[in-house]
């Protein structure tokens, strides 16, 4: 390993530990929010806070990407390691009008709605928001992790866990999230592109792995109701059955500034 591999290495995980520790603390203190623009931003700036003091350059925390040429797409082939196979997926250009339609889908991001929802049906509806998002990819990086704590987030105020640990086992689970969501966005990405080879090559994708399970039924298995908050024990009046016991004679060496016992 030359010193070009070693700093790479290290590079990678102090991105990987810190992003790590701040959706850690994304969890214990979330961002408060109404589930629009401005909220996915905070949660993408708080995610990747640390970066620019650990000389990382990209992703900006907390901005959008810049738009692309309309004769450009962006696009990702991504390494299946657990089958030695590609997915290729594309995205949105980020113009005027997808930014438009981000605002649009982020509407849906409605805890009172969402609560209101069976669990089969609101499983449907956050894969289709999370489908959507990740189509859009507003952030040049970072969109997983971001989209993931917002999801999570948004279920947990709408009475539901999504658990997302579960797809990150083993590479076989990892990819198999991979493969559903990258299909599920390119069924959108495919709906807007003219005929092209990048076209062509998302077709084949889909076609590679139409056999695995989706995204909506990956995500069933990992939603699930939050359990109600516990009530308080009734208070019993014991003093129809017993006598109240005798006033203690107060201590003469406390005072008003004493801490009240809890």
């Amino acid at each position: 390993m030359d010193a070009k591999q070693i700093k790479q290495m290290h590079f990678a995980e102090s991105e990987g530990f810190s992003a790590k520790w701040r959706i850690e603390e994304l969890e214990a203190n979330p961002v408060i929010g109404n589930f629009d623009a401005a909220h996915l931003k905070e949660i993408h700036r708080r995610i990747f806070q640390d970066f620019p003091a650990l000389g990382i350059t990209k992703p900006a925390p907390g901005e959008f990407r810049s738009e692309i040429p309309p004769e450009k797409l962006y696009q990702k082939t991504r390494q299946l390691l657990s089958m030695n196979a590609d997915s290729y997926v594309g995205y949105s250009w980020m113009s005027t009008d997808d930014r438009k339609e981000l605002d649009g889908i982020l509407k849906t991001a409605n805890p009172g709605r969402l609560s209101k929802l069976d669990p089969e049906t609101f499983a449907a509806s956050i894969t289709k928001l999370y489908a959507q998002l990740d189509y859009i990819h507003p952030f040049q990086d970072g969109n997983s992790r971001t989209l993931r704590t917002f999801t999570r987030q948004l279920a947990r105020e709408s009475g539901y866990n999504l658990d997302w640990t579960r797809f990150n086992q083993t590479p076989k689970s990892r990819d198999g999230l991979y493969i559903a969501r990258d299909r599920a966005v390119s069924e959108i990405a495919m709906n807007r592109l003219p005929e092209c080879e990048q076209k062509f090559r998302m077709y084949d994708s889909i076609e590679q792995f139409r056999q695995r399970p989706g995204l909506e039924e990956l995500m069933r298995q990992a939603v699930s109701r939050r359990a109600p908050p516990e009530k308080a024990a009734p208070r019993h009046d014991l003093a129809k059955n017993q006598a109240a016991p005798r006033a203690r004679r107060p201590d003469r060496r406390a005072t008003a500034a004493d801490p009240v016992p809890e």
